[in-house]
């Protein structure tokens, strides 16, 4: 039999042998907090030296790169360029584009 995560609002059933589930136990173990999502955390001035100055950063968040890439792209970077500067593979870079007009389509 399976038990419920212990925290508030969670849907998930707790992992084996523990009492929370594994995307709360990792929020807690990562950053202290069960609720906290890194990925959805956009910081504007983070981003602004490397697509407005250049500087490479591979430091960003999840959700910062991509908002990165794509700013870059809409100036005209080719996408070598984005993958060096934000620490991704030039691959990735092709993958959130063509992502990105699957979801405008």
């Amino acid at each position: 039999m399976s038990r419920r995560c212990r925290i508030p609002d969670c849907t998930r059933n707790a992992a084996p042998r523990r009492r929370i589930c594994w995307a709360h136990k990792n929020r807690l173990y990562r950053y202290q907090d069960p609720h906290l999502k890194v990925r959805n955390i956009t910081h504007p001035e983070d981003i602004r030296p490397v697509v407005e100055d250049r500087l490479p950063d591979h430091g960003l968040t999840f959700t910062d790169r991509r908002t990165a890439a794509r700013e870059l792209a809409a100036r005209g970077v080719h996408p070598a360029e984005i993958a060096e500067l934000i620490g991704v593979t030039e691959r990735t870079v092709y993958r959130w584009q063509a992502q990105a007009r699957q979801t405008a389509a």
